[in-house]
């Protein structure tokens, strides 16, 4: 704008007198200015707009923490006590669904087979127990589940209902992360439910 200005009161100081400078060149100049102008101001409120949305996502973001969410990734923490909550998420023409729980070593230390939903989403719920019905010691655990799917077994996605410990906020909706108690960090677009 400075630079405008200037070069704007230097043509009007060296015109020639006997032919001054046209009206509609001097108004288009003025009209240029101003919408510079507008374009700098708009700017401005575009981001100012931009960081109160920033503040409230994270105000939002931290209302969010200590609840649960369903979301994918087939972590988790086995506690002593209680079961664990998820989904499977398969091709609604598969007739049968296998999951398989690893321990940290990724050793195979359970086996689940359920009938498929016509939905193609099947929840279940895992008892923490192994093929005998003893109870797995406490500790992270890994699930993975295939799809049967006319002769082949196809992967299929695990989702689990895990509680949100922190928060990590970015630049925009999509840049916010949910760090996950299982150890996973999730986009908030990939949440499936909030339980």
């Amino acid at each position: 704008q400075d630079e405008f200005l200037e070069l704007m009161i230097a043509q009007i100081q060296h015109q020639d007198p006997f032919e001054p400078m046209d009206n509609g060149q001097f108004i288009a100049q003025m009209a240029q200015f101003s919408m510079v102008d507008g374009i700098q101001k708009m700017e401005g409120s575009i981001n100012q707009l931009s960081s109160s949305m920033t503040s409230s996502q994270a105000l939002t973001a931290t209302s969010l923490v200590g609840r649960s969410v369903m979301a994918p990734g087939g972590a988790f923490t086995l506690s002593e006590v209680g079961e664990v909550n998820g989904s499977i998420i398969a091709d609604p023409a598969a007739s049968a669904l296998t999951m398989d729980v690893f321990d940290a070593a990724g050793a195979l230390v359970a086996r689940r087979e359920f009938s498929a939903s016509s939905d193609g989403v099947t929840r279940f719920r895992f008892d923490g127990r192994d093929a005998s019905g003893a109870r797995l010691p406490p500790g992270s655990y890994r699930m993975q589940a295939q799809a049967q799917v006319g002769s082949t077994a196809d992967a299929a996605q695990v989702a689990l209902a895990q509680r949100i410990d922190s928060v990590t906020i970015g630049a925009g909706l999509d840049d916010l992360k949910l760090n996950l108690d299982g150890g996973e960090t999730v986009g908030f677009s990939s949440v499936q439910e909030f339980l």
